[in-house]
């Protein structure tokens, strides 16, 4: 309150006289000023539960094996008052089948999922850290929820109920049959069909009781079905002292998607809102249907001289339907080479601790069709409203046949090294992707009726680094074994090249050729003027005010290097993994974004260290609620440097720990096999960072601290 009466202090605003103003500042003159309610107890206090039940079973012969899955999920969430939960259930069959002479062969997998998702959309998180401690409670004396005094009551958004039930099929079929010895037939046919009913209600009771006029429901239906058949020819045969083999293989895929949107309004009764004839109006909100197609064709040659000279190459023709004429194929491969140094017999004399060694490079070119379908063609949709008594059609894309198949480049060399029997493996390398003619959406100005054109993007960006995996192998005896893993990335994003990246202002007002693409152009701070209170910025254009023009100091958001470290330890039946993760990253600081310090909400207590008199140096201006520069500067400062904060941390991601019971205890109560496990999974984190997560860095949700515990028994 001190914090709310200095800002307005600051503005020129207090103390109140007008009876408007007070209604406004409700925290000031109505809310009880010794109320301290914990909101994040109070809206994230929940414990959330998980149950994960699968039962299968298995069995054959020599020559044919079956399996049958089923599995059944419950998972409830933590935020308080909210009992909503997400379930699914599935079976899995699969079935393998060889003739005696094992030309033939046959595999059928089959899985059909339910998922039913009663889980509200609201997310609280951010709600539990801005509400002033002296906000009311969420229920009156009656049990109803609190409007009192312009209290925006954070529980309306969980009146909002939302049910997604869906149901899906997916099937598999694999056969192969070897017509000449080292040449084998083979074929994969798949499909998938998958339904979808949404339903999303905003109720009466979702809104203040002053403005409870109406309420309206969204019913969803969806669907999509794909097939796709890959055959395959095979021929392997010795040649040279060593092995080719050749494939060739083509793949046709169709997808077909439709969705259907209704929206009902003016209900009147809640009990009603999932009858569509209880609307007093409704209309299509969407009708869509599309279809894609994908064809593609390749040939792969793989020769192994000696186990240890390895050549692999492969040449591919890819076509997709999200392509206009003359644009729908684009031809693509990979050759690649490897060298086991460790089976050459100076090396063995050399350097007998190498159990192995192993240099490998490759080179390759994939392609990328991943965006919409008929995004190079003029589309529209109907109208919801009438001309003259005839539905109208709108445009809803601008036709560009001229792009095509996104382009990704890969360079990769690595290094394997095997010491002791490969109780010591190092894996080692460099890679280098450079991606072009990316498929994103170019923005157009408003006046041309649309929001974007799709198109290549033309730029060419750079992900290389350096990958490490390291594997160890302790100790090891008779019952005791102790292993551990370690794995290191280094990472580096750059944008390289964007020929006249002036032609694209809103590219140009945000990237910079030699910085990554993660971050962008922004206010350069100069910290609070001593004088004013006020954040300063610098005027890169020396025009005398600050503005979007001004915003050209490249601020970068990236990982440096990121990896784990984990140890396994076995003794007899016992089992004990530990795992831990760590980045070295930065971040935008979220807590000196969200409100402006002055406003009637809760901030981070750094804000305590504001300026207050003329004179003061500090990195925090001064309180302010009303006033335009304040709120300007506060806006420009959280699109500045100046809210980059070291987000670097070390998480113990999982540690689990198990107990094979003996077979004699086992087979005393008619099973095969039993163990017992408890599993727990984000449990301590250290960081300095200071929002509510290093990893996520928003105000959403973090991931939660998870403790598992389960039994499982075969008999």
């Amino acid at each position: 309150l001190a914090m709310r009466q200095e800002a307005l202090v600051n503005d020129g605003e207090w103390p109140i006289t007008e009876p408007s103003d007070s209604i406004i500042n409700s925290d000031l003159f109505f809310w009880d000023p010794n109320r301290d309610i914990d909101w994040q107890e109070e809206l994230l206090g929940g414990t959330a539960e998980q149950t994960d039940i699968s039962i299968a079973l298995s069995g054959g012969t020599q020559y044919t094996q079956f399996l049958f899955r089923g599995n059944f999920f419950n998972q409830t969430n933590v935020f308080r008052y909210d009992d909503s939960a997400f379930e699914s259930g599935s079976g899995h069959f699969n079935l393998n089948h060889a003739s005696r002479d094992s030309r033939f062969k046959a595999n059928i997998s089959t899985t059909y999922n339910v998922v039913n998702n009663q889980q509200n959309g609201a997310d609280l998180t951010d709600q539990a850290l801005i509400l002033p401690p002296n906000a009311p409670p969420l229920f009156d004396e009656f049990g109803q929820f609190n409007w009192e005094n312009n209290f925006e009551n954070p529980l309306a958004d969980l009146e909002e109920e939302y049910e997604n039930k869906s149901r899906s099929l997916i099937t598999n079929l694999l056969l192969s049959y070897e017509l000449l010895p080292g040449l084998r037939l083979r074929s994969t046919l798949g499909y998938t069909n998958s339904q979808v009913n949404e339903t999303r209600i905003q109720p009466l009771s979702s809104f203040r009781p002053e403005e409870r006029e109406f309420a309206s429901a969204n019913f969803g239906n969806g669907q999509e079905e794909t097939w796709i058949i890959e055959p395959q020819i095979e021929y392997t045969k010795a040649l040279g002292g060593g092995n080719i083999n050749l494939l060739a293989g083509a793949t046709l895929q169709s997808s077909t998607r439709e969705r259907v949107t209704l929206t009902g309004l003016q209900y009147t009764i809640d009990a009603l809102l999932e009858d569509l004839r209880a609307a007093g109006d409704y209309h299509v909100a969407n009708n869509q249907f599309s279809e894609y197609k994908y064809a593609a064709s390749f040939l792969r040659i793989n020769y192994n001289l000696k186990d240890k000279y390895i050549f692999n190459a492969t040449g591919r023709r890819d076509g997709s339907s999200r392509f206009g004429s003359g644009k729908q194929f684009g031809n693509f491969g990979a050759i690649g080479v490897a060298w086991i140094f460790s089976e050459e017999s100076f090396m063995r004399n050399a350097l007998p601790f190498l159990s192995f060694g192993k240099i490998r490079g490759s080179y390759g070119v994939t392609g990328n069709d991943q965006i919409g379908d008929y995004e190079f063609l003029d589309t529209y949709r109907a109208s919801i409203l009438e001309y003259n008594n005839v539905t109208s059609l709108i445009s809803t894309r601008a036709a560009n046949p001229d792009f095509s198949w996104e382009t990704n480049k890969k360079l990769e060399v690595g290094l394997e090294l095997g010491f002791l029997q490969d109780r010591l493996f190092l894996n080692a390398s460099w890679f280098r992707n450079r991606s072009s003619d990316q498929l994103v959406g170019r923005p157009l100005p408003a006046t041309t009726g649309y929001s974007e054109l799709q198109f290549n993007f033309p730029a060419l960006v750079e992900n290389r680094g350096w990958e490490f995996v390291l594997n160890t192998v302790n100790l090891r005896s008779n019952q005791f074994e102790w292993s551990s893993a370690f794995n290191l990335t280094r990472f580096r994003n750059e944008l390289v090249e964007f020929p006249d990246i002036e032609e694209f202002p809103v590219f140009d007002n945000r990237y910079e050729v030699g910085q990554p693409l993660f971050g962008g152009k922004q206010y350069q701070p100069l910290g609070v003027n001593p004088e004013t209170g006020v954040y300063d910025f610098f005027d890169f254009n020396a025009d005398g005010e600050i503005n979007v023009l001004d915003r050209q100091d490249f601020v970068a958001e990236e990982q440096d290097y990121f990896g784990g470290f984990s140890n396994t330890f076995q003794w007899k039946g016992f089992r004990l993994d530990i795992q831990f993760q760590f980045v070295r990253q930065n971040a935008l600081d979220p807590l000196s974004s969200f409100v402006i310090p002055g406003s009637p909400a809760n901030i981070s207590s750094d804000a305590l260290e504001r300026w207050q008199n003329a004179g003061d140096i500090t990195g925090v201006q001064k309180f302010s609620y009303l006033k335009r520069d304040t709120r300007d500067a506060h806006n420009f400062h959280i699109s500045s440097s100046a809210r980059l904060v070291d987000a670097s941390f070390i998480r113990l991601q999982n540690l689990s720990f198990s107990w094979t019971i003996p077979d004699p205890w086992s087979k005393a109560v008619k099973l095969d096999q039993a163990s017992v496990f408890v599993q727990g999974q984000n449990l301590w984190t250290i960081t300095d960072y200071e929002g509510l997560d290093p990893e996520t860095g928003n105000f959403s949700l973090p991931p939660l601290r998870m403790v598992t515990t389960g039994v499982q028994l075969s008999f």
